[in-house]
């Protein structure tokens, strides 16, 4: 199985990131090749108002990875109740890839999709975050298959037992998709 984690997060050592190294580390004891992109630190801008797609070089390369892996994750830390500018940037950019170029849409349709969001509050502030997810799937004809919130994220929670067996839980039923 392959998978692909695309990381909105400005951090690569931080909480989301150890989120999904965790996850990535429990997909390949289960025999999995799992990569992460963090999209914060590529050229990967929104689309403008004017059609205009900037950054789109990197966005079709991602796009691509999204289209040939079995499993995408998406992966974010919540800040005011959304996703990050970059993981949102990638989103709004899939949709428009997959509107424009009629073989990408083909290989995302029914594409597994998962979600994975940390934050410094309880999970109710990722309602908007999961229903974004949750419509891009819908957008690209996607299956969206279940979403990991880690509400209250430090990295000693993240690190300790509790936490670590919710991410391995959620990495076999994605798996098992």
């Amino acid at each position: 199985m392959k998978i692909a984690i695309f990381n909105g997060g400005p951090r690569k050592n931080g909480r989301t990131a150890s989120v999904t190294a965790s996850f990535k580390k429990f997909t390949e004891t289960r025999n999995a090749v799992t990569e992460e992109h963090f999209l914060y630190f590529m050229d990967i801008k929104g689309c403008l108002t004017c059609g205009t797609k900037t950054g789109i070089e990197s966005a079709r390369a991602m796009a691509k990875e999204f289209s040939e892996c079995d499993l995408a994750v998406l992966a974010s830390p919540i800040y005011m109740f959304h996703i990050t500018d970059s993981l949102k940037a990638f989103m709004e950019i899939l949709c428009a890839v997959c509107k424009d170029d009629d073989d990408v849409a083909e290989k995302v349709k029914g594409k597994k999709v998962a979600a994975i969001f940390t934050t410094d509050v309880d999970e109710n502030v990722a309602t908007d975050a999961i229903r974004a997810a949750r419509m891009l799937c819908d957008h690209v004809h996607a299956e969206f298959i279940g979403e990991l919130v880690i509400p209250f994220a430090d990295m000693e929670k993240i690190n300790g037992k509790e936490c670590q067996t919710e991410i391995e839980q959620f990495t076999d039923e994605v798996m098992k998709k």
